[in-house]
């Protein structure tokens, strides 16, 4: 089964912004593309390691209360999934986030809101061909 198509299939909570998308040629088009807001400011550049973290992390947990949505061993096969999607070193990931560690786990500590949810956070993989879009947003 496609990754896309399994996070919107497993994911309960919230509402899903996933997919992928060969037209969008800069962020301001790609987050448009999937309902997010189209502002630049928003979004900031992470490496790959950081954006598998962060997709692990928020496959794992919803975010606003950090219960568990999927299984730790399903977000990392989800994660590596999607991310072999993205293996191109030309690929830019982008979030709206910044993350912490606690307790050993990822968390969101601070965000620029792309919906108008009370939490959202993701991923935009940003490539010359193929682009594409995890994002999670929730109401508390």
């Amino acid at each position: 089964m496609d990754p896309f198509e399994a996070i919107r299939k497993e994911r309960k909570t919230g509402t899903v912004y996933c997919g992928t998308t060969k037209d969008a040629k800069g962020v301001v088009a790609l987050a448009t593309a999937f309902g997010l807001k189209g502002d630049a400011s928003l979004y900031h550049q992470v490496d790959a390691a950081e954006a598998r973290e962060i997709l692990v992390a928020i496959l794992h947990r919803d975010l606003a209360h950090g219960n568990r949505q999927l299984s730790q061993a399903r977000a990392e096969a989800l994660a590596g999934q999607v991310l072999e999607r993205f293996a191109d070193p030309g690929i830019r990931f982008l979030t709206n986030a910044k993350f912490k560690q606690v307790a050993g786990a990822l968390v969101l500590s601070h965000w620029d809101p792309a919906t108008t949810s009370t939490f959202d956070t993701g991923l935009l993989f940003l490539g010359t061909g193929e682009s594409g879009c995890v994002w999670f947003s929730e109401d508390d």
